[in-house]
C-alpha cells in the first residue's frame, strides 16, 4: 500500500482497504459493513463542506452521500488494492462537492465563486487519508509555478497573503493562477474517473 498515514487513521485505512478488496471479490457482508462506514465518513465530510455555507443540515448532504456511494460502486473495478482507499474515495467526494457548488453558484454572481473555490482548494477535511504522494502525483500535471503555489497553500498551509508576498505577485494574480491550476486538476480528476 503506497503513501503514509498518521497513526490514528492507519487502522481505519487498513480496514477500509481490506473491506473494499472483499467487496471487489463479491463479499456481500463486507459490502454492507463498508457502506455503513462510508455513510458515516461521507456524511461528516459533506456536513463540513456544506456547513461552511450554512447548509450543514441540508437534504443535499444525504443526496451527496448517495451520489458518492453510487460513484464508488460504479468505479469499484478501477480501484487498485495496492493504493490507499481513502484518497481514492475522497477524490470522488471532492468531485461531487465541486459539482454541487458549481450547480448552486450558476445563479449567483461570479464574485461569489472565488471565495468558495478558495475554500475548496484549501479544504483539508479529507486530511485523515490524504497523503503527500497522492498530492504530488496530482500536481505533476501542472506547470512548475502553479505546483509551487499549491504546495505552499496546501502542503505548507500558508495563507494567500503570505504566498503572494513570497512570490512577488498580487493576491489577485495568485488567485487567478490557483484558479487555473484547479481547473486543470478538475479536468484531470474527471479523466481519471471516466
Amino acid at each position: 500500500m503506497k503513501g503514509s498515514l498518521s497513526e490514528p487513521f492507519r487502522d481505519r485505512e487498513v480496514r477500509l482497504n481490506e473491506l473494499f478488496r472483499k467487496v471487489q471479490a463479491g463479499d456481500r457482508a463486507a459490502y454492507r459493513t463498508l457502506l455503513e462506514e462510508l455513510m458515516e465518513i461521507l456524511t461528516a465530510y459533506f456536513k463540513r463542506s456544506l456547513g461552511r455555507y450554512g447548509e450543514r443540515d441540508s437534504p443535499q448532504v444525504a443526496d451527496l452521500v448517495q451520489e458518492t456511494l453510487l460513484a464508488i460502486h460504479e468505479k469499484r473495478a478501477t480501484f487498485d488494492p495496492n493504493e490507499l482507499f481513502g484518497p481514492w474515495m475522497f477524490a470522488i467526494a471532492r468531485y461531487k462537492t465541486i459539482d454541487y457548488f458549481r450547480k448552486h453558484t450558476r445563479e449567483k454572481p461570479a464574485a461569489e465563486w472565488e471565495p468558495l473555490e478558495a475554500t475548496l482548494i484549501t479544504d483539508d477535511s479529507s486530511g485523515e487519508f490524504a497523503t503527500h504522494e497522492d498530492l504530488e502525483t496530482l500536481l505533476s500535471v501542472l506547470p512548475e509555478k502553479q505546483k509551487a503555489l499549491l504546495r505552499k497553500l496546501k502542503l505548507e498551509g500558508k495563507s494567500v497573503k503570505e504566498v503572494s508576498a513570497e512570490f512577488g505577485m498580487s493576491e489577485t494574480a495568485l488567485k487567478v493562477n490557483v484558479h487555473r491550476a484547479m481547473k486543470t486538476l478538475k479536468l484531470r480528476l474527471r479523466e481519471e474517473m471516466e
